[in-house]
């Protein structure tokens, strides 16, 4: 029996899985470019199959893949990533998978206190269900990272403001950024990741609900979830306060601008009803 382990690091980069005898599998995911692609089982060395799976938004599950060949497919998907995530930053996590083909009722059940998943065959479906779950986990573990950077640049941002009264033009687009992230984060989670749906395997076949749920549960994807959509809600609240600030100040040198232009407009015509302004212009145009 061999128990899954797991590692964290800033950005998500790739999954990954030892390969062990049955009825026991090892199982780690992790992240690694920015839902499923492709879902494929790799040629078994053995008589245990091998699986890869990998998500649109960056997370690539391995289920009995041994480490050796687990670097050597990041580094194939990585040569087609937009922005890979380095060698050293990936999110990694583990989850105990046990095949046992003598359980009935369920095609898949849980633990007791969620320390392994228990399935009667690996095939495809028990697969789509563990490796979704799985990618939504590490690519919260990313977004953790990220809107935490977003918290530490905003506070660095607030206390410059608070010092200087003032905002700078650099400082000016460091606020719109954190306004565009926070924003993107927010699709991601709720369109790319689905965390707010149910599996589609989950939903058609009712005999890995409980799997479902109960891997959700202990991954407790709903309240991270809900943590994160805390800080965002918070960084998008301040943000908006700021922005105001900026187009009030902005609606103030209008103002400003069109009081001077009124005035100038003013004194010209006074000018011009006394006389004087055109023995002004005259020389005017006589100098030019």
């Amino acid at each position: 029996m061999s128990d899954g382990r797991s590692t964290s690091a800033p950005p998500p980069a790739a999954g990954s899985g030892s390969s062990v005898s049955d009825p026991d599998l090892n199982f780690r995911r992790n992240s690694s470019s920015r839902g499923v692609k492709s879902v494929h089982p790799l040629p078994p060395p053995s008589a245990t199959t091998r699986y890869l799976c990998v998500f649109k938004y960056g997370a690539v599950v391995f289920i009995n893949v041994p480490a050796k060949t687990q670097t050597q497919l990041l580094n194939k998907i990585k040569a087609h990533c937009k922005y890979p995530i380095p060698a050293g930053f990936e999110h990694v996590d583990g989850y105990k998978v046990v095949v046992d083909s003598g359980i009935t009722d369920m095609e898949a059940v849980i633990s007791e206190g969620g320390e392994h998943l228990t399935v009667r065959n690996l095939d495809l479906n028990s697969v789509s269900v563990i490796s979704t779950v799985m990618g939504q986990t590490v690519a919260l573990d990313y977004y953790y990272v990220v809107v935490d950077n977003m918290l530490s640049s905003f506070e660095d941002l607030n206390s410059t403001v608070e010092k200087t009264g003032t905002f700078s033009a650099m400082e000016k687009e460091r606020l719109f950024k954190i306004v565009a992230e926070n924003n993107s984060i927010f699709i991601g989670m709720v369109s790319k990741l689905g965390l707010l749906e149910r599996s589609d395997t989950a939903w058609n076949h009712s005999s890995y609900v409980g799997a479902w749920e109960g891997m959700r549960e202990e991954f407790e994807l709903k309240e991270r979830f809900e943590n994160l959509e805390f800080k965002l809600n918070l960084i998008q609240h301040n943000t908006r306060f700021f922005i105001e600030i900026l187009h009030n100040q902005k609606s103030d040198k209008l103002e400003w601008i069109i009081i001077v232009l009124i005035g100038f407009e003013s004194v010209l015509m006074i000018m011009d009803m006394s006389g004087v302004g055109e023995k002004v212009f005259g020389f005017l145009n006589v100098a030019m």
